[in-house]
């Protein structure tokens, strides 16, 4: 989420308030923001999905779950990197120069100009995004419904804390993630008009974009006050800075 903060939410913010006007910092930065953001978005749905699914285990499976290790967590998330960069790889192979000026949000992004996009582009969005976000969905109401049930069972108190962590986490996701999934499927199968472009292509993205990077900052915002390590972390950095 920071790392998006910094390449994707501020430039795209700072340069729709400029309506794009002395947004261009260059091409290398251009191609920075570009490949940092379809590597880090997919990796934070993934890892999204790994916390759902595990906290569902550990509930499920508590004695299973004490024997896991954090060589284990570390293994899984290792994975979930290197999966992740699917995009940004996929990007050098088909065409690295395929960078264009999207005057819909006022800032670069790659073009998909490619035709073999027409196949890539659903298999990266159904393997990095829609199956993720069906996961998330699917392990939040497990999750959900099996704390209700094991304080309902047991008549005890439940540590909501880390749950709701959990589950707030995910419905912020999985609200970013869907507008984008939509877009990243249908798109790239219709027909381009430079000079009448289709709805999805003119505004739908322009919506999916904006609930993106809101959402976006409303997970950093939530990590703060609810995660204590997270707190620490920004304020110690603040303090070094200043």
């Amino acid at each position: 989420d920071l790392v998006l903060c910094v390449f994707w939410v501020v430039p795209n913010a700072v340069s729709t308030i400029m309506g794009g006007r002395g947004w261009d910092l260059g091409m290398p930065f251009n191609y920075i923001k570009v490949i940092v953001s379809y590597y880090c978005y997919p990796a934070g749905t993934l890892l999204v999905c790994a916390l759902t699914t595990t906290k569902l285990l550990m509930l499920k499976y508590p004695l299973r779950a004490s024997t896991w290790s954090k060589k284990r967590a570390y293994r899984v998330c290792l994975a979930i990197w290197l999966l992740s960069l699917y995009n940004p790889v996929t990007f050098l192979i088909v065409d690295k120069e395929d960078l264009y000026y999207d005057a819909r949000v006022f800032t670069y992004d790659y073009g998909f100009s490619s035709d073999i996009w027409h196949f890539l582009a659903p298999i990266s969005s159904l393997i990095l995004l829609l199956t993720p976000t069906i996961v998330i969905v699917v392990a939040t109401v497990m999750l959900i419904i099996k704390v209700a049930k094991s304080a309902r069972d047991f008549q005890r108190s439940v540590r909501w804390q880390g749950i709701m962590m959990v589950i707030v986490s995910a419905s912020v996701y999985t609200l970013s993630v869907i507008p984008m999934t939509i877009y990243s499927i249908v798109e790239p199968q219709l027909e381009k008009d430079p000079i009448q472009p289709n709805f999805f292509h003119a505004y739908f993205y322009s919506i999916a974009l904006t609930v993106a990077l809101n959402l976006n900052l409303m997970g950093n915002f939530f990590a703060y006050f609810t995660v204590t390590g997270f707190r620490v972390f920004v304020i110690s950095s603040i303090r070094e800075w200043a």
